[in-house]
């Protein structure tokens, strides 16, 4: 059950392969608080200090853990 909406949203997330640092954020401003039966337990910001690396959303219960990544390596 939880596999299924964690698949819809990583394959929206991975939908296009060329990014951009805007659509980057934007994906990472949108990102759920609740994903399933995961709560996301924290986000990072990369880009301020280290342009193309993006940023973070991390997910999780008491049995699992996943870390999303938002970034476009300044391509």
């Amino acid at each position: 059950m939880l596999l299924r909406p964690l698949v819809v949203f990583l394959s929206l997330l991975c939908g296009s392969a060329l990014a951009d640092v805007q659509s980057c954020k934007k994906l990472f401003e949108r990102a759920p608080q609740v994903l399933s039966d995961l709560n996301q337990i924290g986000s990072e910001v990369y880009e301020d200090s280290h342009p193309g690396l993006g940023y973070s959303a991390t997910f999780a219960d008491s049995s699992s853990k996943i870390t999303v990544f938002f970034y476009d390596h300044q391509l």
